[in-house]
């Protein structure tokens, strides 16, 4: 089984295998391909031409299991589109238990991720976590979606989820965890600036009506109770 390095918060190449046990990402800028035709950059989300057609032969007989073990040779063998479909000949599969689509679904997210395509990825981890809320690796996927995507608080929030979910991971996400915190908390301050900025232009506009504005208006804070007073002035 690959070990998974604690990767820096730029450096978002590695990849565990695709096994039910593994198969996580510490981002999913960049991951590295051997393809001769590999682009340089996936920061944008790209089209994937992956044909979905009728279940050839060969697949009709192979049971869930030998179709999950498939997709897992052909993601390892960097085939991202035909483990898409191998996964997808399995999740259309009837009678699939929740907890078994949800780790088919996960491990095509993967392989979306792969090839740069952040909207099927991300459609794919919303639909595995839906079947199964406690998939600790589809929040590890989507919060490197979302990474992909500056989603901070989301990319925030699902890494502290799987945290939550499996604390064992703690010693390889913690500074993964930190980093987007730290994202996200810099967003919220930029949204409360942007707020805070078209407030103040809509309370121009009204008290300019009356001749003012919200420069005649000072808030003070009580130093002893912490609430604030606002003063007229001229």
């Amino acid at each position: 089984m690959v070990e998974i390095d604690n990767l820096d918060q730029d450096n978002v190449t590695n990849i565990a295998n695709i096994d039910d046990q593994s198969h996580y990402f510490n981002s999913a800028r960049d991951l590295s391909t051997s393809d001769d035709d590999s682009t340089d950059s996936k920061s944008e989300s790209s089209e994937v031409n992956i044909p979905i057609v009728y279940e050839p032969q060969e697949y009709i007989n192979k049971t869930i299991d030998e179709l999950r073990k498939i997709g897992k040779s052909e993601f390892e063998g960097k085939n991202y589109a035909k483990a898409i479909q191998i996964y997808t000949y399995a999740i259309n599969r009837d009678s699939l238990d929740d907890e078994t689509k949800s780790i088919l679904l996960s491990n095509r997210a993967a392989s979306y991720i792969n090839l740069g395509s952040w909207d099927d990825a991300l459609a794919d981890c919303n639909e595995s976590i839906k079947l199964n809320s406690e998939n600790v690796k589809s929040y590890v996927r989507r919060s490197a979606v979302h990474q992909e995507m500056n989603k901070w608080h989301e990319a925030s929030n699902d890494i502290h989820k799987a945290l939550e979910l499996d604390p064992t991971l703690v010693d390889v996400y913690k500074s993964k965890a930190d980093y987007l915190k730290g994202k996200s908390d810099a967003q919220l301050e930029i949204e409360k600036a942007e707020v805070i900025s078209k407030l103040k232009d809509l309370g121009n506009t009204l008290l300019g009506k009356i001749g003012l504005s919200l420069d005649n208006f000072k808030v003070e804070q009580n130093p002893q109770t912490g609430s604030y007073n606002i003063q007229f002035k001229q």
